[in-house]
């Protein structure tokens, strides 16, 4: 069936990749994305949605 190709695909996983080498890059790239994340989150998205809020907060003009 097509469970051996799973299977293979599987034991390559472990036989390459299932290392503590690749886990710690794992975790070294995740906790730099979070990292990341929060800068974006506390900089560039905290100024867009200040600025966002005070464009709403004006008044409409229609002249």
């Amino acid at each position: 069936g097509g469970n051996e190709y799973e299977y293979d695909r599987w034991s390559q996983y472990k036989a390459f990749y299932n290392t503590p080498d690749a886990d710690r890059e794992y975790v070294l790239y995740w906790e730099k994305m979070v990292k990341e994340m929060k800068w974006l989150e506390n900089h560039v998205l905290k100024d867009f949605l200040e600025v966002g809020l005070y464009d709403l907060s004006k008044p409409w003009n229609d002249n």
